[in-house]
């Protein structure tokens, strides 16, 4: 198993429209879609599409909508003998209105089963040999004490950790008392930027489409600088259009880098850089949905399979592989298989070349 994951899985209720209703207000769609969601369905999908063997722990619904995404997960090739059904509570459901012109969405989740994920689900994955001693991950869309266990259980064992802290925690949520230590238990923490202003209490403004980098690198300095305070030794807040940026030490990063690649020159403290990773331009972007859980899932996949390759290079990778997935209407439905990338996307050497053209 090259990676385990403690997530959500939901089923997903797309609609399509040329704009989003505002309060009050009934609007008719173009389109309907349903298809299995959840961060960390997705992000599962994501990485087994890449090649690597996922373990997905989970609890759905004892219901139809269950037995549907434990079926098509089975399709996706992630093992879900660590997938319990609930009878007490119905499986995840999102809501997803998006804005066909744009690509924007508006998201309302009911978690259901999703929370009643336990300790005991985890011990059962340790003990039939499918929690992974390569990667381990979680999210905060599954119950907060079991995510910790695992994340501590891993961390202590000395097994890579990527965290992806979303939604950004609130102070009514079972994960906001438990930061300090799921922070200080994460190899890799890769927040957006909302999420990253809950985790640190630092401001993050508003970037435009093609900031400077400099820009983008003064604007999450103080976020990514209370990440790596906090534990975290890779901190990544992810940045959509713009990339992302992420503070690394400095002795990882080699003199000749690609043009994509962008490292500040101030200097921050502890031996680290501040770095920004520019993402390819799309010209007809479609969905955005599900980008970011793709980039985390790729990056699992990066991490889990090519350790060899440094941070940054992973970073460049899972961002390039991400900005690809806008391209298409859906979640799950919109993220690449191997066989639709770039071989070069994989060879264990560093400065993928970026394709010619969008």
């Amino acid at each position: 198993m090259d990676i385990t994951i403690v997530g959500d899985v939901m089923n997903d209720l797309f609609t399509y429209s040329t704009e989003l209703p505002v309060v009050g207000e009934t609007i008719l769609g173009d389109i309907f879609r349903s298809s299995l969601g959840g961060t960390g369905a997705n992000q599962a999908v994501a990485a087994s599409k890449l090649g690597a063997k996922v373990s997905l722990i989970a609890t759905v619904g004892a219901d139809s909508f269950g037995s549907y995404c434990i079926e098509s997960l089975k399709k996706a090739e992630i093992y879900t003998g660590t997938i319990r059904q609930s009878t007490s509570q119905n499986t995840g459901v999102g809501m997803i209105m998006v804005n066909s012109r744009t690509g924007e969405n508006q998201i309302v989740a009911v978690l259901g089963a999703n929370d009643e994920v336990a300790i005991s689900d985890v011990d059962h994955a340790v003990q039939s040999g499918k929690f992974s001693q390569r990667l381990f991950s979680c999210q905060f869309e599954s119950n907060a004490k079991t995510s910790l266990y695992a994340l501590e259980k891993a961390h202590s064992e000395g097994i890579p950790t990527l965290l992806d802290p979303a939604p950004g925690p609130t102070p009514d949520s079972p994960f906001y008392h438990l930061l300090p230590r799921f922070l200080a238990a994460a190899t890799v923490a890769s927040p957006n930027e909302v999420e990253a202003s809950a985790l640190t209490g630092e401001s993050i403004p508003v970037f435009e489409m093609n900031a400077t980098s400099d820009t983008i690198l003064e604007g999450t300095r103080g976020a990514l600088m209370a990440l790596r305070k906090s534990g975290v030794k890779y901190p990544i807040i992810t940045l959509a259009v713009n990339g992302a940026a992420a503070v690394l030490p400095a002795s990882e990063i080699h003199r000749h880098l690609p043009s994509d690649i962008y490292v500040s020159k101030k200097k921050v403290p502890q031996d680290t850089v501040l770095i920004h990773i520019k993402a390819p331009s799309v010209k007809e972007a479609i969905d955005s949905t599900g980008a970011g859980d793709c980039f985390t899932g790729s990056l699992a996949f990066f991490m889990s399979k090519y350790p060899q390759l440094s941070m940054v290079e992973k970073i460049r990778r899972a961002v390039w592989i991400a900005t690809q997935s806008v391209r298409r209407c859906g979640t799950q439905s919109s993220y690449s298989n191997r066989d639709e990338l770039p071989k070069s996307i994989f060879y264990e050497i560093e400065d993928f070349q970026w394709p010619e053209g969008d």
